[in-house]
């Protein structure tokens, strides 16, 4: 599957699935403790996820819910953003307002939401060596509910 996002091929990688119990329901990840303030992208659950199928190549990514654009990134290693080690394993240090990773916790959090109403997270891919370039002609050009604007 293609889609043409802001003018650029986007190729489908997979479906992003989070950990099932054997009752079939998200496995998920709370933390109600936090030692320090956090920031306004934490949410009350997370979910435990690995894009198998992301290779380790530089580009844009595109992550869809429910066949609805939400968020457009760009990496120098898909497979490792899309691993445990980023997106796909939420750490309390991750949800301090200081030093932690708001964007991990916001993909997370909406995959994790999208993935107990029953919704279809998507990734897609676009190969490039000029991943800033092109994901801020994006980000200029469509509306994505999960990107921060500065």
């Amino acid at each position: 599957m293609i889609k043409t996002i802001g003018g650029y091929e986007f190729k489908f990688v997979e479906e992003i699935k989070p950990q099932r119990d054997e009752n079939g329901n998200v496995v998920t990840d709370k933390f109600n403790d936090f030692k320090k303030p956090v920031h306004n992208r934490c949410y009350d659950e997370y979910c435990i996820f690995t894009a198998r199928e992301a290779q380790g190549k530089s580009g844009v990514y595109a992550l869809y819910i429910d066949g609805i654009l939400q968020y457009i990134g760009s990496t120098d290693n898909l497979a490792v953003r899309w691993s445990s080690w980023c997106y796909g394993k939420i750490r309390i240090s991750n949800c301090y307002k200081e030093g932690g990773r708001s964007t991990n916790c916001c993909i997370n959090g909406e995959i994790c939401k999208a993935a107990k109403e029953g919704k279809r997270s998507e990734l897609y891919f676009r190969e490039t060596i000029d991943y800033k370039k092109v994901e801020k002609e994006i980000l200029n050009s469509q509306k994505t509910p999960l990107n921060i604007r500065k």
